[in-house]
């Protein structure tokens, strides 16, 4: 194994044995899980107009979660051997909430929320399983999963977004509207920022500092 360079994570911590859960840590994480999952709704209506909007925000994000829930467990036992992974439950099934971020307070029916959330939880869960372990062997270390629940999810929502803007005379913004431009825009800038925010934040961890240094040093040795 080598050293990656650049901005990536060293290979030293990414095979660390602290690297990994154990049941205190995932008990407490399941029954922050539950408090996140009860709250999420209101997280959504909070900031969505007052009246139709956050009842919608309300009840397409409850809708949203509940598809990420069942999704979650069918996927997680099929990809886990039969069983129940903890990081997915604690994670994945709150990906329903994130998707809709962006569409919460929008027409999408119940349906939508439903289907909306079930393909969240399944991204998520598939993250965790595959595209982490990737990532890590690529220098990439994600610790909390941050890019499986937030990232990925949503992507998802605001690309859905474009999509669910598009509608006739009869939604929220007729058929002719700007706001799909709008969303894709928004997509892009988001994504801009976080690229360069993420590379400017891990450039400066790892040489901005003499720990760093250090660690890399100590890396270069034990690797």
């Amino acid at each position: 194994i080598t050293p990656v360079t650049g901005v990536q994570t060293c290979a030293l911590p990414i095979s660390h044995p602290d690297n990994t859960s154990c049941y205190s840590s995932d008990l407490f994480s399941l029954a922050g899980s539950i408090f996140l999952w009860i709250m999420w709704p209101s997280f959504n209506a909070a900031i969505a107009a007052e009246g139709v909007g956050r009842l919608r925000a309300i009840v397409n994000t409850f809708f949203s979660l509940t598809g990420s829930t069942v999704a979650t467990f069918v996927v997680s036992r099929i990809v886990s051997e039969k069983r129940f992974d903890a990081v997915h439950v604690q994670n994945a099934t709150l990906a329903g909430g994130v998707m809709m971020g962006v569409i919460a307070d929008l027409d999408i029916n119940p349906a939508g929320a439903i289907g909306s959330g079930m393909v969240a939880g399944t991204a998520s869960v598939l993250g965790y399983r595959f595209l982490t372990p990737l990532l890590g062997r690529l220098g990439l270390q994600d610790v909390c999963g941050i890019h499986n629940l937030h990232g990925i999810p949503g992507v998802l929502g605001s690309i859905l977004a474009i999509f669910a803007t598009i509608r006739d005379d009869s939604s929220d913004f007729p058929r002719g509207s700007d706001q799909p431009a709008f969303q894709l825009a928004a997509l892009a800038v988001t994504i801009g920022i976080a690229l360069l925010g993420g590379f400017a934040t891990g450039a400066v961890i790892k040489y901005g500092n003499l720990d760093s240094k250090i660690g890399r040093a100590s890396c270069r040795e034990r690797v």
